[in-house]
């Protein structure tokens, strides 16, 4: 999503759009506060990030502000989409597709 975003706001490749210091307390949130074991960011903690960002960094905000320009897009995963990854992609209108693979092996939840 964020190189799509990317790519309609005419930003660089390689313009880092989240800085790895908002990045970090999320993902440690995850692992000592929920015990994840895969820190994981799902798009809703990704977008969230971004717009942490957006208040303080033009380039961020300007990615932002594309999002809307999404919908009706079409997007494609080499996994099966989690339930609240697909839940925001729909809310987003933007459609989706994606190769029968889980993310990982963990089938349940203990």
């Amino acid at each position: 999503m964020l190189n799509a975003i990317k790519h309609i706001a005419g930003i660089e490749d390689s313009t880092l759009l989240i800085a790895g210091k908002i990045l970090r307390p999320i993902q440690s949130f995850k692992r000592t506060l929920l015990n994840e074991k895969d820190v994981l960011l799902n798009t809703s903690d990704v977008l969230l990030a971004l717009s942490v960002c957006a208040a303080t960094d033009e380039t961020a905000k300007l990615a932002l502000s594309k999002l809307q320009d999404l919908k009706n897009a079409q997007a494609h995963s080499t996994y099966i989409f989690t339930n609240g990854d697909e839940s925001m992609y729909r809310h987003l209108k933007i459609h989706i597709t994606s190769e029968p693979n889980f993310m990982n092996n963990r089938l349940y939840i203990k």
